[in-house]
């Protein structure tokens, strides 16, 4: 198929092009796209175009197009960028299902997003199965029948969708509840990428591994999506482990790395060597608060270490930390990105002056199109304005540099004081023998609420409730301080590898209610 000549990657009512792989196969055809690490082969973008073009006919044979939902349960791999591609080139919308979810979970998921069908690996068939016996969605199995089907589909023309139409539904992570589909379109996808293309200076020349998962948001757009508009290379490992990563960046010379807190830390334990990060220009972390000790030890290796902040509805590259800027403002996240406006809004939603907490709101063309089939959460959400309320709690100082200082609904009042547990999180981590830690409110008789931390100890490392109590004492205000420190061998974590706070509360409620019942 021609892919050289003139192309029709647009319709007339929109200023956006949707068809990202035909746009970049004409523009860089040769260029290596993606590199699938378990294969051990690169893929050129003219290849991944003609594999969309394929992926569009196997689609169109079972009578699924435009407008039509399809689901995929899988670790990361080819697939799923297949399916994202595919959105922008004929107009489908792909649903990434959470693998660690079981199939009690993910059936009101694939329920919700009226799937017409479902591409599934071996290993979660059982679950799949279970969904597609319990909706009449099609079953659909990846790794060599997939191919099988990708070579001997015949290609179709694109038809771009609208840049207001949803590309995918990605789910949030269901902590306080049960997950909501949020509603991505092309014009969020698009202006993510030119936000991080522009504010983070990201290059043809860039190359990144993909290590977080493709059914969260940073899987997706913290650096695979932009690196596409950009025209650059992403590693494609199935998951995550410390050494494989280290190779990778190493072997490849990856620029750019992206993790949660939690894997680096892992490659911390990997014990790396500063050569293994000579041709990383940064590294970010986002997903959680991270310990200080990492951003510290990885400059120690040499490596320039970013704190990122962002959210599924907004985006997950909402802010930008300039060069050199970092000292002056300890524990900021930064600027806003380039296209995107921020307040720090009352209890009113009026905007609060310089160095004043409020809940953190967004505007701009990044904001998601609300919560799929959840028309009152969605008002209550991204109806103020065309802000989205994020939940989060932040203070911007008088030079527009932005402090996350806790989530909204996790913030607790102790004797008519109110207590952030980032801070006092931050705190926690300033013991070198902490790895991990997590602190909650619980109710209180007298104090109202007061705060219990949970500490995960580093490996080899002996850390009793009384000696981080008294280590506390001079870094927090009395009211601060935990009123009660549990030591735990492994703290648990979600999907998105941030730390289980809701499941540590409820089990130290449960744990209280039994003592005081007995």
């Amino acid at each position: 198929m021609g892919t050289r000549g003139p192309l029709d990657l647009r319709s007339e009512a929109t200023a956006v092009v949707t068809d990202w792989a035909s746009r970049r196969a004409l523009l860089s055809p040769d260029r290596t796209a993606v590199y699938d690490l378990e294969q051990g082969r690169g893929y050129t973008y003219l290849a991944m175009r003609e594999r969309t073009a394929r992926l569009a006919g196997v689609l169109a044979g079972m009578g699924i197009g435009a407008g039509d939902r399809v689901g995929i349960l899988a670790r990361n791999g080819l697939p799923h960028i297949d399916l994202w591609l595919l959105s922008g080139y004929h107009g489908t919308a792909v649903a990434p299902l959470n693998w660690r979810l079981p199939a009690a979970e993910l059936l009101p998921l694939a329920q919700g997003a009226g799937l017409r069908a479902l591409y599934c690996a071996q290993e979660f068939w059982a679950a799949g199965e279970e969904i597609a016996r319990e909706t009449g969605q099609r079953l659909l199995p990846l790794g060599e029948p997939y191919e099988q089907a990708l070579a001997g589909a015949r290609e179709l023309p694109p038809a771009p969708p609208e840049e207001a139409d949803v590309a995918m539904l990605l789910f949030t992570g269901g902590t306080t509840g049960v997950a909501k589909g949020v509603r991505i379109t092309h014009r969020q996808i698009f202006w993510n990428a030119v936000n991080t293309v522009t504010s983070w200076e990201l290059s043809a020349r860039d190359v990144a591994p993909v290590l977080t998962p493709f059914y969260h948001t940073g899987g997706y757009h913290v650096l695979t999506t932009p690196l596409y508009h950009a025209g650059g290379t992403t590693l494609l490992p199935e998951g995550f482990s410390a050494p494989q990563a280290l190779s990778a960046v190493r072997e490849h010379r990856a620029s750019l790395l992206f993790l949660v807190p939690t894997m680096f830390a892992s490659l911390l334990a990997a014990d790396p060597r500063p050569e293994d990060f000579a041709s990383v220009r940064f590294a970010i972390s986002g997903g959680a608060a991270c310990p200080p000790y990492v951003a510290e030890r990885f400059g120690q290796l040499g490596v320039r270490f970013r704190q990122g902040y962002g959210l599924t509805e907004v985006g997950p590259n909402c802010f930008w930390m300039p060069e050199g800027a970092a000292a002056a403002h300890p524990g900021s996240v930064g600027l806003p990105v380039f296209h995107l406006e921020v307040r720090i809004a009352g209890e009113a939603g009026e905007a609060l002056p310089p160095g004043s907490a409020g809940e953190l709101w967004m505007r701009g063309p990044t904001v998601a199109d609300g919560y799929d089939g959840r028309p009152a959460e969605t008002a209550a959400v991204f109806g103020q304005d065309g802000f989205c309320r994020t939940g989060d709690l932040a203070v911007q100082d008088a030079d527009g540099f932005v402090q996350i200082v806790g989530r909204r609904k996790e913030m607790f009042i102790s004797g008519g004081e109110n207590v952030y547990p980032i801070e006092v999180e931050a705190a926690i981590y300033a013991h070198p023998d902490v790895l991990l830690c997590a602190v909650v409110g619980v109710p209180h008789p007298h104090w109202g609420e007061v705060g219990v931390a949970f500490v995960q100890p580093r490996e080899g490392a002996s850390l009793a409730a009384g000696d981080l109590l008294s280590f506390l004492g001079g870094r927090l205000a009395r009211y601060k301080l935990p009123k009660a420190v549990e030591v735990l061998e492994n703290l648990p974590l979600t999907g998105a590898g941030k730390v289980a706070k809701e499941a540590l509360r409820a089990e130290y409620l449960r744990r209280s209610d039994a003592r005081e019942g007995a």
